[in-house]
């Protein structure tokens, strides 16, 4: 260090001064270089396996060198079991003492010990996001273009594992996670349009899984998969999803791996609209009268609950399917019939395509997931209807925008079109931001960007429903253009832990509108 740093060469000197000559070191007024190491202590007691877990990071910029201090074979002890062993030590070098300590901790997040603890059985070490003791975390945490940019440089080399990719439409996600460093791992179904992505070099590892299958059989199957990846040099930093169907299955690997996430307590709740329903009201918050509808002969009792007009639907649907309004109980009583045969029919292909079994030779096609599901029964909202996307982090909303969307086509709500920024009051669109912020939280929601949907009726705002992920369609591309918010960005940072303070400007960039 010394003679790399300030040019000194400390056996020289001791030399010199053991045979009397007097020793005058040449020091440097700046420093040569700047340099910075790290040392591996033993987190997990075992035998070091026979990988040289040090190998992806050699050839890096800034680094000097990257040792094993161990063998294969050797035991190693963690803190918890005595002394631990040092397994291993980087150094590098840098213009700055900043970044030279910022690329030994760069590199440190590459790597995971090749430990192969007692039984066996190699421990996911999921990495957190940033070194917080590095970090100023007042600037951090600031919604500046400048904060914002070190958010988001924070994600390179990061690991973050997708359940599902949905459509191909969704593939601008993974463009953009690369463009940030970002390394992505998507999980998918057997034949997924997506497993193209890793031949093309957009993701780094496609892992093929039957996500259809009983969902504690897929959770462990993923889960262990996921353990694997550090032996790969991919320990994972978060897991998510951009795809509706695939929100619980994600919350509950997320979980199961210690990675950030809301729970799967609250995503259910949020997935069934009954249930959203029932925890506001518990909460004191406005709610349209409903009733759950868990076959045929509850339709009198539904229809007594709520009254007419009256919307039918489907409690955890999606894209608006089984949607309808219905004006008395004999237009109840064929719409749920008619309902309940398009529900039976249909389903969700491998990669998010619909279909119908009676198309598909009478047959639930290998794969495919089908939407049939339990109906439910609310008051039909008047007013205006309205998309607000927001961005939480640490139970806080750091923001909520709200876009207007036009008259729907009834009796089936078909979308017509939408315009952002809204055109209501703005008493108004902060009731809505606020009714729906408080929503979430009831919900028990924490983290990551919702794309929640309501009504602002005459008597105030009435929620339709909560999606716990990114909107889909245009909602991002119309939160970067007016807002100048990238949601694709703040789900990532979310994902891995950073925190969010997305950087808002006081007035729209632009004003955009949408016709169907």
């Amino acid at each position: 260090n010394n003679v790399a740093v300030w040019g000194i060469d400390l056996v020289d000197e001791s030399l010199l001064a053991s045979v009397g000559i007097p020793n005058a070191p040449p020091v440097t007024d700046v420093p040569l270089t700047c340099r910075s190491a790290l040392y591996f202590n033993c987190m997990q007691s075992g035998v070091m396996g026979g990988k040289d877990w040090l190998a992806n990071v050699r050839d890096q910029p800034n680094v000097v060198y990257a040792r094993l201090l161990v063998k294969e074979g050797d035991e190693v002890i963690s803190a918890e079991d005595g002394l631990p062993t040092w397994l291993g030590q980087i150094m590098c070098d840098g213009a700055t003492p900043q970044e030279a300590v910022a690329a030994v901790a760069k590199y440190e997040r590459m790597v995971t010990p090749d430990i192969i603890p007692p039984g066996g059985e190699v421990p996911l070490r999921c990495k957190l996001p940033i070194d917080f003791e590095q970090e100023d975390m007042a600037f951090l945490s600031t919604a500046t273009p400048e904060a914002q940019a070190h958010r988001l440089s924070l994600l390179r080399d990061r690991v973050v594992v997708f359940i599902s990719a949905g459509y191909a439409g969704k593939k601008f996600i993974f463009d953009r996670a690369k463009q940030h460093g970002l390394m992505s791992i998507v999980i998918d179904n057997p034949g997924s349009w997506s497993e193209k992505l890793e031949a093309e070099g957009i993701i780094k590892k496609f892992i093929p899984i039957d996500l259809n299958a009983d969902r504690n059989e897929v959770v462990k199957a993923i889960v262990d998969a996921v353990q694997k990846l550090p032996r790969e040099g991919l320990p994972p930093s978060g897991v998510m999803t951009f795809w509706e169907t695939a929100v619980p299955l994600a919350a509950r690997v997320a979980e199961g791996l210690g990675c950030v996430t809301n729970t799967p307590k609250a995503i259910d709740a949020a997935k069934n609209k009954h249930e959203t329903r029932r925890l506001m009201g518990l909460a004191g918050l406005p709610t349209p009268k409903n009733s759950l509808i868990e076959g045929k002969d509850q339709l009198d009792e539904a229809a007594a609950a709520v009254g007419f007009p009256a919307v039918l639907k489907p409690i955890n649907g999606l894209l608006s399917i089984g949607v309808v309004r219905v004006n008395d109980a004999e237009g109840l009583k064929s719409k749920y019939a008619e309902v309940d045969a398009v529900m039976e029919d249909t389903f969700l292909t491998k990669d998010g395509a619909m279909g119908k079994i009676s198309e598909s030779g009478g047959v639930l096609p290998k794969g495919a997931q089908p939407l049939k599901c339990q109906m439910m029964l609310e008051e039909y909202l008047d007013g205006i209807e309205v998309d607000c996307d927001v961005v939480m982090s640490k139970g806080n909303a750091v923001y909520s925008k709200v876009t207007d969307n036009w008259p729907t086509m009834e009796p089936w709500f078909n979308e017509t079109g939408d315009n952002a920024p809204s055109l209501l009051p703005t008493d108004q669109v902060e009731q809505l931001e606020t009714m729906c912020v408080d929503t979430l939280k009831c919900l028990g929601f924490s983290t990551g960007v919702f794309h929640v949907e309501a009504k602002y009726t005459s008597r105030g705002p009435r929620l339709i429903e909560v999606n716990s992920r990114m909107g889909g369609g245009q909602v991002r591309d119309n939160n970067v253009a007016v807002w100048g918010i990238d949601l694709v960005d703040e789900s990532l940072l979310a994902s891995v832990g950073i925190p969010n303070a997305p950087p808002v400007t006081d007035v729209p960039l632009t004003c955009r509108s949408a016709l169907y």
